[in-house]
């Protein structure tokens, strides 16, 4: 490969409108096109474990992944003052960002938790900013879809037990609606962590284009089906 080329980057799935690359964002993220929403599910360093024997533990979610890394690498393909949304509470001070605001999503159903406490968690909490970088140099160059102001809880049924889904999948709805807000039409959403593909389909519903990445082949795998299901289904429509 001659000097300064960069490799070829091969979809482990694509359609016109949605691609998903199986390997590790830090990798992948360098080689896209610009995107125009970040929208995605990081481990949150937990070692989370679902009660469902054949899954596999979630990469990274032993702490040893840097999510402040691979989000700044998201940024530098996010257009100047859009938006952002990630799943967990982190520490971004390093990035170029401006003051995340928490949004709550309230799942309606007690998760799993520490069972001996007289306290279930019922909600997970979703940072929201917009990329800083260069920002006084276009300030007014690129506007923002102008949406309603609404609340900062989110109120959407988690998904109880459903087999062949990711165990820390997000409603599409609850996506779908963060997408609205946040994009227009047409525009890039940006996964780098896509488990088994809800954002992509979201994205796919919006009518917005979407670039996925997931290090775990078997739940791109999982993704795949789900996107083929759901590029036949809008067909039909």
């Amino acid at each position: 490969m001659p000097e300064g080329t960069l490799p070829q980057l091969t979809p482990f799935w694509e359609s016109d409108d949605a691609v998903l690359y199986h390997g590790d964002c830090r990798d992948i993220l360098p080689l896209i096109s610009s995107v125009d929403l970040l929208l995605t599910d990081p481990p949150y360093g937990v070692e989370y474990q679902s009660g469902w024997s054949n899954d596999p533990r979630i990469p990274g979610d032993d702490g040893s992944l840097d999510v402040q890394r691979c989000v700044g690498l998201s940024l530098s393909k996010l257009g100047v003052a859009r938006h952002a949304y990630v799943f967990g509470s982190f520490d971004f001070s390093g990035l170029k960002i401006t003051k995340p605001v928490q949004l709550i999503w309230d799942k309606v159903s007690l998760s799993g938790g520490d069972l001996a406490s007289p306290w279930g968690k019922q909600h997970e909490p979703i940072m929201f900013f917009a990329n800083a970088n260069r920002a006084s140099r276009h300030r007014g160059k690129e506007g923002l879809a102008a949406k309603l102001r609404k609340g900062s809880i989110l109120r959407y049924q988690r998904r109880n037990g459903r087999k062949g889904l990711h165990p820390t999948e997000k409603p599409v709805m609850l996506l779908q609606e963060l997408i609205e807000s946040s994009s227009r039409f047409g525009d890039t959403v940006l996964d780098p962590f896509a488990g088994s593909g809800s954002t992509l389909v979201a994205a796919m519903r919006e009518g917005r284009k979407s670039i996925g990445i997931e290090l775990e082949k078997s739940w791109c795998e999982k993704a795949a089906e789900r996107l083929e299901a759901e590029r036949r289904l809008s067909r039909r429509d």
